[in-house]
């Protein structure tokens, strides 16, 4: 039976942008058939015929369009006007052109050699980009075998010599600018092409972000930051297959050449490299048919929970679905209620490549059993809630079953059983700290009609921490490629400094795995949004334990190994969860960080992601060998996950740290691709995605650690953190600033950058003594926290305490309220109790915030006479106790007893009736005596707080206004007043 992992708590937010991505692609895609739909009516074009545009892409800032339509002849027509005529000044050269070249319609064949040999080449016209500070240059392109491993140029932009030119090829694909010849060059890399396969490499200049960007048929792969520019080349010999040094001439076919003198869109690209393939189709379509023959969802004749569809999206697979309420497109299944027959549903998978299509979608049949009874007392059974809560809970709607589930709160108030904002169900809103624990009933309803089962979960919700500045550091981390290396060591700053570090555990890691590959990398240490948790997380791999780099690559571990502390001293039991889906190989480098709009944490790490679930991966007799994503999934308690979806498919890419600063979020990853070195982008959104049309983060700076140490060595593990507030490491001059720390990991191991701006980053190194390390994570803390880690008592906070408007002398009348307000040296909250001293005489008050300030306030005693008054706060949690200064106060005599009366009158039977209502306002016991001239009554113990009534019958029909006196007598004390009687008539 296949029983996938249920889709468990994913983010809705994530969810709508992967969605408007699928609707742009799939627009993208109806374009490119609808080319491909034309080309096959028309035929291919002729001599004088017009060149369409690509579908999807303006034609502004097109400078010139080679198509090779020509059936014969040395001459290559610009068709950037739309047509082919002769005559065209910007009409290009086949050089050393022969007829053999035009064999295969639509393209031109380029026959390699040296480059003193009569192979073939085009000149292009001279200033082709002569003024252009953006430019984007596009390449329909075959190659030989040969070029993969020979040094050429598959076009050039420049001269014939070897100082200034911008080029691409497809040796170890990359595109290059450069001034200051090959030491100068700023090179943007690329994924490994196919020989002998159709594929569109686009480089793009964006003079306004300052980037060389180099595409894959349509796919983003590695982007480099250079203000270099076409304009800054002389261009007396610009190319097609000719390099300015004595390379060999390029070898390959080549379909269609593009020149614009402006940056096209990540959009534009993907259409341009889509309608290039209509003339390809055949060619194209077999490696989509290849793609889809490789599917596989293995058994599927008993599924009882999710398939895991999305991924593969990632190599052009789209799905469809016979019954989408039973399995829909992205592989969600719902499974019959109990008692209905099992449902089947046909599943269709789409390949394409380039936007051309398989010959056929591949179908998988897929039975989906109905839920039994079993299933659903299963699924209530397997159901868990902690029974102390300190931050959002999972409320699952589904079992690992497929049983429906369904919550109420005792308390929604507290924990929440309906959506929050953007958040799910679950939200937990903690007592404020020093109030008591809030205690809940969480209820759920597994199943639905006669079949529910129901099971409720006492929890108890945990008052917030009191919340305090952060003032130190802690940094995990492991040490070496060894067993005892791939261990998790913890460091504390010393003191206020994040350049000198006290190896904790006398230096003995504190974490060791005992599950997965034994090993443990990459620790990656995070503090909950409440403030009093902490969540470590790290890579199961083990190069020490005897794994090679290549097996993990290709077969790595799926899990992650993760801890929580409330203390950062003592640790959970290990947990070894599976977070990347089955098709995936390596769960590199996890972090993670808290989207507060969804009350959850995105977690993210690199994987490499395949077809199918083979292992080993078979490189040569499967297609399209894959690199290293970013991929992410939600979680709010480190325990349950989401599925696995791509943050980032933009090139090579490991690595990943971000952090927000003013709204915007920023990243740090190491691309293989690109500079081979840390790239920062940014966006304003979290969940912004870097994938194929949709790269919607924008790069900062390449090559950060290259650059900042002025060095062609690259670093890798970069870990981003802002600097406390008074730092004593920070530079000269400087009072705020971000550090990252990243890992030479062929030299030294972790060194620190620094920048004081993340908008306008200059990043550079600085002194400090980090101790021996390799990727790790920084963690900013409380100075409690530091010394809660380090195993030393914790620094108590003072607290003065003062009476608020008693001064000595006064008299305080009893009954009456006195206040103190008590302050915390550090400016934050205040909880407690202040117990209030009238002479022998003692009350206790509970500190409350009132105005921005924290008081108590106590009801002045009877205690007739000269007393010493102090307020003494009795300290709470971190913060110290303190007293007021004392004050000699008198107070009065015992206060007169008081109560409040109203009168009225009504008629009963015709006659007027006066009716008294007494209420004892104060704290003891009265006796209440009321005389008027219809009697007397008496009330002899008249209870604090209590109400007493009575009727005085006047036999009369009318009466006039009159008064009636009331007598109010406590302990001695005693007190008259008079009470209004209106006149009254009956009718």
């Amino acid at each position: 039976m296949l029983s996938h992992t249920p889709s468990r708590h994913g983010s809705r937010r994530s969810t709508d942008e992967r969605r408007t991505a699928g609707v742009a692609s799939a627009t993208r895609r109806a374009l490119a058939v609808a080319v491909c739909a034309a080309v096959a009516v028309s035929g291919v074009l002729g001599a004088g015929a017009a060149t369409a545009a690509p579908s999807g892409v303006s034609d502004d800032g097109l400078v010139a369009r080679y198509t090779f339509d020509e059936t014969s002849g040395d001459v290559a027509r610009n068709t950037a006007d739309g047509s082919d005529a002769a005559g065209d000044p910007l009409d290009a050269t086949v050089r050393n052109y022969t007829a053999s070249q035009r064999a295969e319609a639509g393209t031109l064949q380029f026959t390699g050699g040296a480059k003193t040999s009569t192979g073939n080449w085009v000149e292009l016209p001279d200033d082709l980009l002569k003024t252009a500070t953006s430019a984007t240059v596009s390449i329909d392109v075959k190659a030989d075998a040969a070029m993969l491993t020979s040094n050429h140029f598959l076009w050039n932009i420049g001269n014939d010599a070897t100082q200034q030119y911008w080029f691409a090829n497809v040796r170890a694909p990359r595109s290059g600018i450069t001034t200051g010849s090959a030491a100068g060059e700023k090179n943007a890399t690329a994924y490994p092409v196919k020989a002998n396969r159709w594929h569109s490499l686009t480089a793009v200049i964006d003079a306004d972000a300052d980037t060389l960007t180099f595409y894959t048929d349509g796919q983003l792969s590695g982007v480099i930051t250079t203000t270099l520019t076409p304009a800054d080349i002389s261009q007396t010999l610009n190319t097609i297959g000719r390099a300015p040094w004595p390379d060999a001439l390029f070898a390959g076919t080549v379909g269609a050449f593009h020149v614009y003198d402006r940056a096209l869109s990540s959009g534009e690209v993907v259409s341009l490299s889509e309608s290039d393939a209509t003339t390809h189709q055949a060619a194209l379509r077999a490696v989509a048919d290849t793609t889809a023959a490789a599917v596989d969802l293995g058994d599927t004749s008993a599924v009882t929970g999710d398939l895991d569809l999305g991924l593969f999206g990632i190599r052009e697979i789209s799905w469809s679905s016979s019954d989408p309420a039973v399995v829909s497109a992205d592989g969600a299944v719902t499974r019959p209620a109990a008692g209905e027959p099992a449902a089947t549903v046909t599943l269709s998978a789409m390949a394409e490549a380039r936007g051309v299509g398989a010959t056929a979608p591949r179908t998988f049949t897929v039975v989906v059993p109905a839920l039994t009874a079993a299933d659903v007392t299963a699924d209530r059974d397997a159901l868990g809630v902690p029974a102390v809560v300190r931050g959002n809970v999972t409320l699952p709607t589904r079992g690992e079953r497929g049983a429906p589930v369904a919550w109420t709160s005792s308390a929604p108030a507290v924990i929440s059983d309906r959506g929050v904002g953007a958040a799910d169900p679950g939200v937990v809103t903690r007592p404020a700290w020093g109030a008591e624990p809030a205690p809940v009933t969480l209820t759920a309803t597994v199943g639905t009609g006669a079949a529910a089962v129901t099971r409720s979960f006492a929890v108890t919700v945990e008052p917030s921490p009191r919340a305090a500045v952060d003032s130190r550091y802690m940094f995990a981390y492991f040490t070496a490629d060894t067993p005892e290396g791939e261990k998790i060591s913890l460091a504390a700053s010393q003191g206020n400094s994040a350049m000198t570090w006290d190896v904790l555990n006398n230096g003995t890691p504190i974490l060791s795995s005992t599950q997965g590959t034994r090993g443990l990398r990459d620790p990656f240490v995070i503090r909950s949004a409440e403030g009093d948790r902490f969540f470590l997380i790290a890579t199961d791999l083990s190069i020490g334990g005897g794994t090679s780099w290549e097996s993990s690559l290709d077969d790595g571990s799926r899990h992650l190994e993760i801890w929580e502390s409330t203390d950062l001293k003592n640790w959970s039991a290990q947990r070894h969860v599976p977070v990347s889906g089955p098709f995936a190989s390596m769960t590199w480098a996890p972090e993670a960080f808290y989207d507060e709009d969804a009350g959850e944490y995105v977690v993210y790490w690199s994987s490499r992601v395949f077809l199918d679930a083979t292992r080993p991966y078979d490189k040569v007799g499967t297609p399209d060998y894959t690199y290293s994503k970013v991929m992410y999934a939600t979680t709010r308690d480190f325990v349950t996950f989401s599925d696995a979806e791509i943050w980032q498919d933009a090139g090579d890419r490991i690595d990943s740290t971000m952090i927000e600063d003013d709204g915007t979020f920023y990243r740090f990853t190491k691309e293989i691709t690109g500079c081979n070195d840390v790239v920062q982008e940014s966006a304003s959104s979290l969940h912004a995605l870097s994938v194929p049309g949709d790269y919607a983060w924008t790069t900062d700076a390449t090559c950060v650690s290259k650059t900042a140490r002025a060095t062609g060595r690259t670093t890798e593990g970069p870990t981003i953190f802002r600097a406390n507030a008074g730092d004593t490491s920070l530079p000269a001059g400087v009072d705020e600033g971000f550090y990252l720390f990243v890992d030479d990991f062929t030299g030294q191991g972790y060194l620190p950058l620094f920048t004081e701006s993340l908008a306008a980053p200059a990043w550079r190194t600085v002194a400090g003594a980090l101790p021996k390390s390799r990727h790790g994570s920084v963690m900013p803390v409380t100075l409690n926290q530091w010394e809660s880690a380090k195993g030393v008592a914790a620094t108590r906070t003072a607290t003065t305490t003062s009476l608020v408007g008693v001064t000595g002398g006064a008299v305080l009348e009893p009954g009456a309220r006195v206040e103190a307000a008590v302050a915390a040296t550090d400016g934050g909250a205040v909880a407690g109790t202040v117990r209030f001293a009238f002479g022998d005489r003692t009350v206790d008050a509970r500190v409350m915030s009132r105005d921005g300030a924290f008081v108590a306030e106590a009801v002045i005693p009877e205690a007739a006479g000269d007393v010493r008054l102090t307020a003494a706060y009795q300290g709470f949690d971190v913060l110290s106790a303190s007293a007021s200064a004392p004050v000699d106060v008198r107070i009065a005599g015992a206060a007169a007893p008081r109560v409040e009366s109203s009168v009225s009158s009504r008629c009963v039977a015709g006659k007027v009736t006066v009716m008294l209502k007494v209420t004892n306002t104060g704290s003891a016991p009265v006796s209440v005596v009321a005389s008027s001239a219809y009697g007397t009554k008496t009330f002899p113990a008249l209870a604090a707080g209590g109400t007493a009534t009575a009727a005085f019958s006047t036999r009369a029909a009318a009466i006039p206004a009159g008064s009636m006196s009331l007598r109010v007598d406590d302990a001695g004390q005693s007190s008259e007043t008079t009470v209004p009687i209106e006149a009254h008539r009956c009718s």
